[in-house]
């Protein structure tokens, strides 16, 4: 492997990484989002590798009210593998070798494609490898998926004003519109004329004396949201479904929570992710809140772009 980069030993296996120097010379790689390849034969995949494999690539998405994979896996046997698998953008492949190790890189067969391989000697070293490996492979799929995603993504400056007036700025996709601006509470929103999609971002700030306590930073919200976003039938309005038990996760000044919503008094809900972010210089707690309309329709995809706009969230300097 003329342009491996990086070894090391680890337990009783080695990894390395791969990544091809010129990618220019190679095609665009193929398949849909947080889709993948694998390259298994169907007797390793009807048994405990296989499970192995399915409970980590397949574990379903929190925030969502129905059970979706985290990935959309194509299994292939060895003898199928072509040209129209070689260009996908996920490629796994699984095979026996005369020595046991996990390799993973970029830019293999197509340009931008994430790959990994995985060797085994023997069926116990395989089993030993996925149960160690199979969380990276999804983490490092994810991460590069993120990667994808954000290089659609840009500041706008026609949001300039907005930012300026909370101190922090997102990364939006293009297509993303400025739906509501009062002095305390922003709505922006992405809702094509030719599909029944809304994704929306609000941002606001809460008094610093509801954190950290997560209870109180909800109910704060729900009240924020009642003011501020209104159904099309009278008393209607956002709210937390109490229903759902959501997913909280504190990071050092910051709380995420994905929960879902509900239009109070009308039919309408879907997923949503907040951040709040403790503000300690502004004393006050900065929120960025996002939700996904889109009945009927997987909404992975859709959640996980809301998830990088979030993310992308950045305090500004003052000069």
């Amino acid at each position: 492997m003329k342009n491996a980069i990086l070894f090391f030993v680890c337990l009783t296996f080695f990894s390395c990484s791969f990544d091809n120097s010129n990618p220019s010379v190679l095609p665009s790689y193929t398949g849909a989002v947080n889709e993948v390849v694998l390259v298994i034969d169907e007797s390793l995949w009807s048994s405990e590798a296989g499970i192995i494999l399915k409970d980590v690539f397949q574990a379903p998405i929190e925030g969502i009210s129905w059970n979706e994979a985290s990935l959309d896996v194509v299994q292939i046997p060895s003898q199928a593998m072509s040209r129209l698998f070689e260009t996908h953008r996920n490629l796994i492949l699984v095979e026996k070798g005369t020595s046991s190790k996990f390799v993973s890189g970029s830019n293999l067969y197509s340009e931008g494609q994430y790959f990994a391989k995985i060797t085994y000697k023997t069926q116990s070293d395989l089993l030993g490898i996925l149960k160690e490996y199979s969380p990276v492979v999804l983490h490092q799929i994810q991460q590069k998926e993120k990667a994808r995603i954000l290089s659609k993504m840009y500041f706008s400056s026609s949001f300039q004003s907005l930012f300026d007036k909370y101190g922090y700025q997102l990364s939006l996709p293009k297509d993303y519109k400025l739906v509501s601006d009062t002095t305390s509470f922003s709505w922006l929103e992405y809702s094509p004329k030719d599909k029944e999609l809304i994704s929306g971002i609000f941002l606001y700030q809460l008094p610093i004396k509801h954190w950290p306590n997560a209870t109180s930073l909800l109910e704060a919200r729900d009240s924020v949201l009642e003011q501020n976003v209104k159904g099309e039938l009278e008393g209607s309005f956002m709210a937390l479904e109490p229903l759902y038990s959501a997913q909280k996760s504190y990071q050092d000044d910051g709380l995420s929570v994905r929960s879902l919503w509900k239009m109070e008094n009308a039919f309408m809900g879907g997923p949503s992710i907040t951040n709040f972010v403790l503000d300690s210089v502004k004393n006050v707690v900065f929120v960025t809140d996002a939700f996904l309309f889109n009945p009927g329709k997987n909404k992975r995809n859709d959640l996980q772009i809301l998830q990088i706009i979030l993310e992308s969230s950045k305090k500004k300097h003052s000069n």
